[in-house]
């Protein structure tokens, strides 16, 4: 599938515009999680019994047209557990497989899907994350994916390509498998007058060997800062 990609960023590089609208909701887990035996998601081995949906009943507004998310260890990595609500929760650290270390993974996948009928009909785009602060999806990059299914993890060198109308990388400078967190992940289909018409999102929050402190705790961080710098030279002033 990333070779299918890379092979037809050609065809793409003369759009000055991106094929389907940029602004969209913020990634909320939405709509139902499920288990779906059908799904592959490109390999072999990788769960599908906790794979959040844009639902299969009634489907009128996507003509039939199913997505799919999860998020999974890689290989034998720590299991992926859940919230059953679409919220994931992985190990944090670099994968040992690969080409990781030397070019560092996460310990977890994230898989996605689109079948069904009238697939044709729509454009799709997978929004990812490399911002490990939560509520930040003005910094998601997005690849332009087709009906199909595959596993992915944020430390593919790929996704931090710029291909126009094809593949536009995050704000948020790069992915440290080691830094915990959350990202955000939705798999959006848009039809031709580059409206939203379905979506299928989650969140994977990890641990790590670095946190990312809240705005307020970087603020008592510099005040005890301050504190003690203060402390320090009244002390110099009466020894």
């Amino acid at each position: 599938m990333i070779r299918r990609i890379l092979e037809t960023a050609a065809a793409f590089a003369v759009l000055t515009t991106p094929l389907i609208g940029q602004t969209v909701s913020p990634v909320t887990p939405t709509l139902v999680m499920g288990s779906f035996p059908g799904l592959t998601f490109g390999g072999s081995g990788i769960p599908n019994n906790f794979v959040m949906t844009n639902g299969i009943v009634n489907q009128t507004e996507l003509g039939g047209t199913h997505l799919f998310i999860t998020a999974t260890a890689r290989f034998a990595d720590p299991v992926v557990t859940n919230d059953g609500a679409g919220t994931y929760f992985a190990t944090g650290g670099t994968d040992l497989n690969p080409p990781s270390p030397l070019d560092p993974y996460a310990m977890w996948n994230f898989s996605w899907a689109i079948t069904g009928e009238n697939v044709a009909a729509w454009n799709y785009r997978l929004y990812y994350d490399f911002n490990p602060a939560a509520g930040n999806f003005g910094d998601y990059g997005y690849v332009a994916v087709t009906p199909s299914q595959d596993s992915w993890n944020l430390g593919m060198n790929f996704l931090g390509l710029t291909v126009p109308g094809l593949i536009s990388p995050p704000s948020f400078a790069s992915f440290d498998p080691n830094v915990a967190g959350q990202y955000g992940f939705a798999l959006i289909a848009y039809n031709s007058d580059q409206t939203e018409v379905g979506r299928t999102a989650m969140l994977v929050n990890t641990t790590g060997t670095e946190v990312v402190p809240e705005p307020a705790t970087l603020t008592l961080l510099a005040s005890g800062l301050v504190g003690m710098a203060a402390t320090r030279r009244r002390k110099g002033k009466t020894s």
